[in-house]
């Protein structure tokens, strides 16, 4: 509904302002702008009170408080049953390769190196840029 639509001063024609405040100082500087627009018909005011600012809001008259305001009972519904698999390579079962291969962690024949070892590498010779008039 649009806002020309609606009757003027009706609680469907105005705007909502959503407040939070995050503190004790927060609360202080915007609880008397909002209840200022409240009072004078410019919005609906929706106050958001977090950690500390919850008990200034609540003793300027905020009825609004989730935490202390009791519950309606949950509606107990059954358990779902579970999904079927919707991928069709785990609906067919296990098939063995058709050739058997050596396992990677097995060894294998290497080649013979000229080194010792793998991790030990021959020193290069290198130009020096320091060096000493020996």
């Amino acid at each position: 509904m649009t806002r020309a639509a609606a009757t003027p001063g009706s609680a469907s024609s105005l705007p909502v302002w959503l407040f939070v405040a995050y503190g004790g100082g927060h609360v202080k500087a915007l609880l008397p702008v909002a209840l200022q627009a409240q009072s004078q018909g410019l919005a609906r005011v929706v106050f958001l009170a977090l950690t500390t600012a919850a008990a200034p809001a609540r003793q300027a008259g905020d009825p609004r408080d989730a935490l202390d305001a009791a519950r309606a009972p949950r509606e107990v519904r059954p358990a779902r049953a579970p999904a079927a698999p919707r991928d069709p390579f785990f609906d067919q079962p296990y098939e063995a390769p058709a050739t058997e291969a050596a396992p990677s962690w097995e060894a294998s024949a290497k080649p013979a190196t000229s080194r010792v070892s793998a991790n030990i590498k021959t020193k290069r010779k290198v130009a020096a840029l320091f060096k000493t008039g020996d």
